[in-house]
């Protein structure tokens, strides 16, 4: 047993995971998992996935399959709209360029639109917004794809 001040203690054994990669076992009722709702629709004839939640460890295979999906489909454009995603990590950013990946060999497009200011700033800073085109909103885009 671990004894932990603030939740008196705790087992380190059975059904622990390992969720921050640094092989702690922590116990799943302490685990907080946010899911990441993913919503499809279409505008002007482009699908659009919208996003909510963290896009983080736990949203990870939920998007990769949409991904995927639109990729076997060979859906020339994506959009995927961030108006909604609060937090991303180190591993939402490898799914992102694992998407743009996927795209490339399909000649397809994947493009981001309303991300936070928070979360534009980390795909700044990853270099990710050089590979990814980002709109601040969906009528920037619009106007865009008008005249591209």
């Amino acid at each position: 047993m671990v004894k932990n001040d603030n939740l008196g203690p705790i087992s380190t054994g059975g059904d622990e995971q390992d969720v921050n990669g640094y092989g702690e076992r922590i116990p799943p009722q302490l685990v907080q998992r946010v899911e990441m709702i993913i919503k499809e629709r279409e505008m002007q004839g482009v699908p659009v996935l919208i996003l909510s939640g963290k896009l983080d460890l736990f949203a990870r295979n939920a998007l990769k399959e949409v991904i995927q999906k639109h990729k076997e489909n060979k859906t020339p454009r994506v959009l995927i709209d961030m108006k909604s995603v609060s937090f991303i990590d180190s591993v939402g950013l490898g799914i992102l360029a694992l998407a743009v990946k996927m795209f490339k060999e399909i000649k397809g497009n994947l493009i981001l639109v309303n991300p936070q200011d928070m979360v534009k700033g980390v795909l700044q800073n990853a270099n990710l917004a050089t590979l990814l085109p980002m709109f601040n909103t969906n009528d920037d885009y619009t106007e865009f794809s008008a005249i591209s």
